[in-house]
């Protein structure tokens, strides 16, 4: 099972799940558009997502429930894991929890949200390159 589906599977029960990712400002815009391929995906499974507009952003930080956190330099991808020496710190602790998530909420005022009627109607260059983006995906 790939984490997209994980995601998929916690919106189904309710959980509010909110992505936010890079927006325009990003030093790979091959990985951008890869991850966008996936967007309608996500959107119609009920996932709400977000793209940066201030700057760069390379966060990868998660917090579940207020408690669980992991924060770190890997991304949720067998390459990272794999071949990259990537990390991350996970937490069991409230207080961390509770600062991230008011990081994420702050953050989320520099972003904007993603609607999938919006997303339907992308310009066609955008769907190109996040098709070809994808094939490439294994090797970014």
């Amino acid at each position: 099972m790939v984490f997209r589906d994980l995601l998929k599977r916690a919106a189904a029960r309710g959980v509010d799940v909110r992505v936010l990712t890079a927006g325009p400002e990003t030093d790979v815009k091959t990985t951008r558009y890869a991850g966008r391929h996936r967007y309608e995906e996500l959107l119609r499974a009920g996932i709400k997502i977000y793209e940066y507009q201030a700057g760069m952003m390379h966060a990868k930080s998660l917090v579940a429930d207020g408690l669980w956190s992991s924060v770190g330099s890997m991304n949720f991808d067998n390459r990272s894991i794999t071949f990259n020496d990537e990390s991350n710190f996970i937490a069991l602790d409230p207080a961390l929890g509770a600062t991230l998530d008011s990081v994420f909420v702050r953050d989320l005022q520099y972003a904007r949200p993603i609607t999938l009627e919006t997303f339907r109607r992308r310009p066609l260059i955008d769907r190109v390159l996040e098709v070809g983006a994808n094939v490439l995906s294994r090797l970014l």
